[in-house]
């Protein structure tokens, strides 16, 4: 299948797994917060939801074709790389 195809049907189970999750754990707090409350508020929640979820999207579709281009071997390399840069950042800026 192709990494779009392969995302099309992953996130149907993904949305099935985590909204009662989402539910059960965040509606009451959300509910009685501004962001739910105030329509301004609402409005840039569902701005910030959706640059998100396109963000999201073309994430998982830029590593889909980045392992189809190299391998997953480079992605791996790549990861290790970023934990280093994250941990060698936390040192030197943050003192830890």
């Amino acid at each position: 299948t192709s990494p779009l195809g392969t995302i099309l049907l992953v996130t149907p189970v993904t949305i099935c797994t985590c909204v009662p999750f989402t539910i059960y754990f965040e509606l009451q707090p959300f509910l009685r917060s501004p962001w739910a409350t105030d329509p301004a508020h609402r409005q840039r929640v569902m701005l910030y939801l959706l640059m998100v979820s396109m963000i999201a999207f073309l994430l998982q579709l830029t590593k889909y074709w980045l392992v189809k281009l190299t391998s997953s071997l480079s992605m791996s390399l790549i990861g290790i790389f970023k934990q280093l840069l994250t941990i060698l950042g936390a040192v030197l800026l943050f003192g830890d």
